[in-house]
């Protein structure tokens, strides 16, 4: 019905177009143009509606996809850690991690007896069996779990 309709206008226009004047034909044609450019335009916008409506689906479908791989790597790293937990557990790592115990312990006792001192005066306040290599490691790892607290450079307190 459109069709029969624009090709009846054309028609009409055609016989009327011998009885315009160029300003009237030149009007005429740019309303044409126009009329084009618009259809276009609605075109284009329908086209790019289409285009973000895929865009949004495929990005929501990637997220999807990301968040299930994110979960499988968690339970596999959290398989591998337990695996790896289960075997420090053996007879090394029960002793390594009783003697650093003892070791942070027994400088937890030397600094409540003697109160703010440096690493130097707490090695030579601990017994020879507790290993002073890592002293300034171990007072780092006390100062940052807040069992004892910097004075000064190189000197700690326990924490009140």
């Amino acid at each position: 019905m459109n069709d029969t309709y624009t090709d009846t206008i054309h028609v009409s226009e055609a016989e009327s177009a011998a009885q315009l004047s160029s300003e009237e034909l030149y009007a005429l044609a740019q309303k044409r143009e126009q009329e084009e450019r618009e259809e276009k335009k609605e075109a284009r916008k329908a086209e790019l509606k289409a285009l973000r409506d895929e865009r949004r689906d495929l990005i929501k479908s990637h997220k999807k996809a990301l968040k299930r791989l994110q979960q499988a790597q968690a339970a596999e790293l959290a398989e591998l850690d337990s695996r790896i937990d289960d075997l420090k557990q053996g007879p090394q790592g029960d002793k390594s991690t009783k003697r650093d115990l003892n070791k942070s312990q027994r400088i937890l006792e030397v600094l409540a007896e003697g109160g703010a001192m440096s690493i130097d005066e707490i090695r030579e306040a601990l017994d020879a069996s507790v290993d002073s290599k890592n002293m300034a490691q171990t007072l780092n790892y006390l100062a940052r779990q807040g069992r004892v607290e910097r004075v000064s450079r190189g000197v700690y307190q326990l924490a009140d």
